[in-house]
């Protein structure tokens, strides 16, 4: 758990309660959008949601018949489905737009792992020279797949540079846990018990999150109206990393559930992250408008509000922060401080120092003056 969920939980940012769901416009599907929603099936262990309509959407004419991510997916189906000799003959038919064929060349050497044709799958993955490096080295799966090649093959040694730089790419991705694995063993062999331990350590930590994410997309799908999932799917994704992805969820949940503060308040935390000032503010707005007891989302917009120069209006959320229910909690005393300072730049000094006594009370050890 980040420490901003534990931190907004602790405050009751997240109390549990059904929103006001607004139905957000549904976007035509595209391309993209229809080979993410398969991506993720894959991921999922649906491979039905690609096997049914997929084979027609990649076949010659159909819809997607020049995508390579879209028609190694269907192989990828196909094969995980034990149908080995459709999805053969569907990458070896492969006539994608895009210039490399990284996708349908990938797949093509996964199977090939896959069905334990090791010499095959390492000359379809490797580049010319050495050390050992994938042909597609801007796409981290072929690092996987090319360390995991030479680890079957008993060299595992060499597959080490490239299982680390595979972790260094996608560090919660899928392979995660099984490229951290060999690298374990790897350290062991070595005789490097205390690395061991770690890479261990490591790759426990990226199968949770890993079975987090997972469960979380699963609940989405089976609730998408509901806000928990999609928020805690969120924090996930911000946890990672995924920034961009993070926030598009926040605003996808802003807008099926307006009447949710929590999402809100959480959008207010990604846009001011994002330096989007006005944005977040408008998002912390929204949120106290429907809870005004969210305490650190009043705090954090007076910090808003204070570096736009309205101390007036600061020092409103500051007071309502001072004197409500949560004027005793430790993790609010940097709102008694900031206040302090408001009071002694209005000329307050008395009021100023009693407000930070209150402030040292709770911990803090910031001057009054800065």
């Amino acid at each position: 758990m980040s420490a901003l969920l534990a931190l907004t939980l602790a405050l009751g940012v997240l109390a549990p309660g059904r929103p006001q769901a607004g139905a957000a416009p549904a976007a035509p599907e595209d391309p993209a959008r229809i080979v993410a929603a398969w991506r993720e099936a894959l991921e999922l262990d649906l491979p039905a949601e690609v096997l049914g309509p997929g084979p027609a959407a990649v076949a010659p004419g159909g819809a997607l018949a020049r995508e390579g991510e879209a028609i190694a997916l269907v192989a990828r189906a196909l094969f995980d489905a034990g149908r080995g000799e459709e999805a053969a003959r569907l990458l070896a038919g492969a006539r994608p737009r895009e210039g490399p064929l990284a996708h349908v060349e990938l797949e093509g050497a996964r199977e090939l792992l896959e069905r334990d044709r090791l010499d095959e799958a390492l000359a379809a993955l490797s580049a010319q020279g050495a050390p050992a490096r994938p042909r597609q080295s801007d796409v981290a799966h072929s690092w996987l797949l090319l360390g995991r090649t030479l680890a079957r093959l008993g060299r595992l040694e060499e597959a080490v540079p490239l299982l680390e730089r595979y972790v260094s790419m996608e560090p919660l991705g899928e392979g995660a846990y099984a490229a951290l694995h060999m690298l374990s063993q790897a350290a062991l062999r070595r005789g490097d018990g205390a690395a061991a331990r770690e890479l261990v350590q490591r790759a426990q930590q990226a199968g949770q999150w890993r079975a987090y994410y997972n469960v979380r997309r699963l609940q989405v799908r089976e609730e998408p109206d509901e806000p928990l999932p999609r928020l805690g799917l969120a924090q996930l994704l911000l946890q990672a990393g995924e920034i961009a992805r993070g926030q598009a969820l926040l605003e996808e949940l802003a807008a099926r559930c307006p009447g949710y503060a929590p999402g809100w308040f959480h959008l207010g935390e990604v846009r001011r992250a994002q330096q989007q000032w006005p944005a977040a503010k408008a998002a912390y707005d929204k949120a106290l408008e429907l809870d005004p007891t969210l305490a650190l989302a009043r705090y954090n917009r007076a910090v808003l509000l204070l570096r736009a120069g309205d101390g007036p209006a600061a020092r409103a959320d500051l007071e309502a922060i001072v004197g409500g229910p949560q004027a005793d909690d430790p993790r609010l005393a940097l709102a008694h401080l900031a206040l302090a300072r408001l009071l002694l730049a209005s000329g307050d000094r008395s009021g100023a120092e009693q407000r930070y006594g209150r402030y040292r009370e709770l911990g803090g050890t910031d001057p009054l003056e800065p």
